[in-house]
């Protein structure tokens, strides 16, 4: 039993310390951290949807993020984006290094909003 203890506590030290190395590496890397928040953002914004129409995808910003999945739910605010767009281009972020693949549009896929790509 003590044997499970000691290794339950080694397990939760190591994941602590692998934790903190993630979020000291989001402040040396403040591009990576803004583009996880994109990612993220773009993520809670997919659902609901019921038909096609409720979806639509973003654009592509100039010298913005360069996340190809951008497909969101109508509904949603276009305003997170925008503010992680602008802190984007405010901190010299660089632009996308590789292009998309040919995008149809979006699409409803069981309740969710996904980026459709063409044939």
């Amino acid at each position: 039993m003590h044997r499970a203890a000691r290794y339950l506590l080694v397990a939760s030290a190591l994941a602590g310390v692998a934790g903190a190395l993630l979020l000291f590496s989001t402040f040396r890397d403040p591009c990576g951290g803004l583009l996880r928040r994109y990612v993220a953002t773009y993520d809670a914004a997919k659902a609901p949807c019921h038909a096609d129409a409720d979806c639509v995808f973003d654009p592509l910003p100039p010298g913005g993020p360069g996340l190809c999945d951008r497909a969101r739910a109508a509904s949603s605010a276009r305003a997170p984006f925008e503010a992680v767009e602008a802190r984007w281009t405010a901190r010299g972020c660089p632009a996308p290094g590789a292009a998309c693949p040919p995008i149809a549009g979006a699409r409803c896929q069981q309740g969710r909003c996904v980026t459709a790509l063409a044939r």
